[in-house]
């Protein structure tokens, strides 16, 4: 009879040690009977046996708790009463790993991923979600005028207000309004990743700068799939910002995206019109067009995104037939990105619009330009048009987008 318990006993704590995740209450999952009892191989209690609790697969310790509300935490390891009992409640959002032992700490048995019948990967990511997003105007998650010259970053609501916060043991959902974190003294030219974490029972916010424009100097990792700060775990990450060329200030314009969502991504357009009339440019080397710094667009990106973008022209030529080229770079001011729409066209003496050059490409990790290039035939004259005057009738430029 004991051994058929025993068998019995092992079969639940496989399937059934963690109930329904009712994790937006903070309570955990009972297993099928409280207090539990655990047996030998002989069918006898574990009397002052120890059942230590790690994560599954894994030999990090794993917080359980002796009641359901999961504010009081058990012991790791849990040692068993005289009848090789205990309570034993678990997290709704953690995979275990048990290993129960005798008063001798020789194992008994090891069970690894013990979770309820109502745990399911994809409840545990959305109850692992963030509701808000970063932006750089209070209570506007998504903007859509040009910002700059901000000093400020808003974490705000914006599918909802919630958050999911690791702990340290469990992740914690907090209601949260609006917050926000200055740039102070912020560096310029210069990524910063963004963190929230829990002060008490209050969402905060904090910020961490990047090596390089394009590196890191703490990387990320993740917890349950959620990423967060390699050597803070309770610091999960929201999103990346840069600094313009003043320092404690940032900006998320038309002309430079430089806040970026990882959260609830939204399609963010950029866009440089030229409004100057018309220039000359003939050298055979590919330039940013009218040699002007302003054509370009500068973006940051947290991760690795599809980045498009197209730029269009109008030109004429000096009466001969004259061949001029339009593309578009990356991070250079004289090379178009490889496998990129590269535009050839023939102009005379009449004005043109040219095609669209077009440019699509995964772009990695960090700061970014994308330049709109011009390039003449070597000899005689290629006129190159913006506005041609401003009546509305024709209008050059760069336009592209991001997901951020």
């Amino acid at each position: 009879m004991k051994r058929l318990l025993w068998l019995l006993l092992g079969l639940l704590v496989g399937v059934t040690l963690v109930g329904p995740p009712l994790f937006s209450q903070n309570q955990g999952a009972t297993a099928p009977t409280q207090p539990l009892t655990f047996f030998d191989a002989a069918g006898d209690p574990l009397s002052t046996g120890t059942v230590s609790t790690y994560v599954s697969g894994t030999s990090t310790s794993a917080v359980t708790y002796d009641n359901q509300t999961l504010n009081s935490r058990n012991a790791n390891p849990i040692v068993l009463n005289s009848a090789g009992r205990a309570s034993i409640f678990l997290s709704a959002t953690q995979l275990y790993r048990f290993i129960v032992a005798d008063s001798s700490n020789v194992i008994a048995y090891t069970q690894d991923g013990i979770a309820g019948p109502n745990y399911v990967a994809e409840q545990q990511a959305m109850e692992l979600g963030c509701d808000g997003r970063l932006t750089l105007t209070s209570g506007v998650p998504v903007t859509t005028v040009s910002v700059t010259d901000a000093t400020t970053i808003y974490f705000t609501p914006y599918v909802g207000n919630r958050c999911a916060l690791y702990d340290g043991a469990n992740w914690r959902h907090v209601t949260f309004s609006e917050t926000s974190l200055s740039l102070g003294t912020n560096a310029a030219n210069t990524n910063w990743d963004v963190f929230a974490y829990l002060a008490g029972t209050t969402l905060t916010l904090e910020s961490v700068d990047w090596a390089n424009q394009y590196d890191r100097q703490i990387n990320l990792s993740r917890q349950n799939g959620v990423r967060v700060r390699s050597n803070a775990v309770t610091r999960r990450y929201l999103g990346t910002y840069r600094t313009t060329a003043t320092i404690g200030q940032t900006e998320d314009s038309f002309e430079r995206r430089l806040v970026w969502n990882v959260g609830h991504p939204v399609r963010r357009l950029m866009r440089v019109l030229e409004d100057t009339n018309v220039w000359s440019y003939t050298a055979a080397m590919f330039r940013q067009v009218r040699d002007s710094s302003a054509n370009q667009l500068l973006f940051v990106l947290g991760d690795t995104r599809l980045v498009t973008a197209v730029a269009k022209a109008s030109g004429s030529s000096d009466g001969i037939e004259r061949v001029g080229y339009l593309a578009i770079g990356e991070d250079t001011t004289s090379t178009p990105i490889a496998n990129s729409f590269i535009i050839t066209w023939s102009f005379t003496g009449s004005q043109l619009a040219v095609p669209p050059a077009e440019a699509q490409q995964y772009s990695r990790v960090g700061a970014h330009t994308w330049t709109w290039f011009e390039r003449g035939p070597g000899s005689g004259t290629i006129n190159w048009f913006g506005d041609d005057g401003g009546a509305g009738l024709l209008q050059t430029g760069i336009w592209g987008w991001i997901e951020g």
